[in-house]
């Protein structure tokens, strides 16, 4: 089998969807676009390799695309998690700062990168704090209640993406997953 430019942008487009789940929490334009254009190259590519190459060839192209559908769909959650951490450990300060503060106040709380409706619950200073926050990281809506904070990266209609900051020490179950110590998403 000789290799041509499809055998070689095969496993770069299924490379490039693996690696846009690294974004999936940071920088969610950058996620689409990354998966697109993987899943573009990659099944052109697939096409190509079918309509062109032998028997052989087909079948062992095949079997990579199957064995890497498997394991992208098993090491997904595991991309996601690392995205959000990597957005945390970059903002620490700040969302320590912020849930601070959120858990120093009651009731369930909705602040927006372009308001809020509990403003008076804070003081100049945090909202400062909070402010700086929305505008440095991708959140766009802090939501509080009794157990956790919710920082809202990407939503559409009634579908909320983000992390959770849990107060207590008690692990959730299902459908939250482990980032680190009392984040999960």
């Amino acid at each position: 089998m000789k290799f041509r430019l499809r055998h070689i942008l095969l496993p770069a487009g299924i490379a490039l969807v693996f690696a846009s789940f690294l974004f999936f929490g940071r920088e969610h334009a950058i996620f689409y676009l990354m998966l697109l254009a993987g899943l573009i190259i990659a099944t052109l590519s697939f096409l190509i390799i079918l309509f062109k190459d032998g028997w052989k060839s087909r079948i062992v192209w095949l079997l990579i695309v199957i064995v890497s559908v498997l394991v992208e769909r098993s090491a997904e959650h595991w991309l996601i998690g690392r995205s959000y951490k990597i957005m945390i450990d970059r903002h620490e300060a700040l969302f320590a700062e912020a849930n601070r503060l959120f858990a120093s106040k009651r009731g369930t709380i909705y602040y927006t990168k372009d308001g809020s409706q509990d403003l008076m619950q804070f003081t100049g200073d945090e909202r400062k704090t909070i402010r700086r926050l929305l505008n440095e990281t991708p959140v766009y809506l802090i939501m509080r209640d009794s157990l956790s904070v919710n920082y809202i990266t990407f939503g559409l209609l009634d579908v909320h993406l983000g992390v959770y900051y849990i107060y207590s020490d008690r692990v959730p179950g299902e459908p939250y997953r482990f980032i680190k110590p009392h984040w999960y998403y």
